[in-house]
Order: structure tokens, then sequence, then C-alpha cells
């Protein structure tokens, strides 16, 4: 659950810096500091989603 709240929490506050400072893209920080967020965010997100039970599936199946 922790990674839902997290994921959704860099996604919301990584947009709002996007759209916030699209004008200072050129300052590293302002830039690019709200994408690692959003690929932060997805990434918590889509793990949560695969959950732990479906990568062991996933590699007992490539093991055999």
């Amino acid at each position: 659950m922790i990674q839902v709240i997290l994921g959704l929490f860099l996604l919301a506050f990584g947009l709002w810096g996007v759209f916030d400072s699209w004008n200072y893209i050129l300052d590293f920080f302002n830039g690019v500091a709200p994408l690692i967020m959003i690929v932060v965010g997805i990434l918590s997100i889509s793990l949560y989603l695969i959950g732990p039970e479906n990568l062991k599936k996933f590699n007992k199946e490539e093991d055999a």
C-alpha cells in the first residue's frame, strides 16, 4: 500500500513540477527532478500491481 501512496504522491508532484516550471527547464533540478519523480511513481505503482507473487511465478517459469 505504501508503494501506491508513494507512487501517487511522486506522480502528482512530478506533474505539478513539470507544468509549474515549464519555462525553467534549463535549470537542471526544475526540469529533470519532476520527470524522475514521475518515472519513479509509475515504477512504484506498476511494481505494486505486478506483485511479488507474480514475479516469483515468472522466475519459476523462466528457470524451467
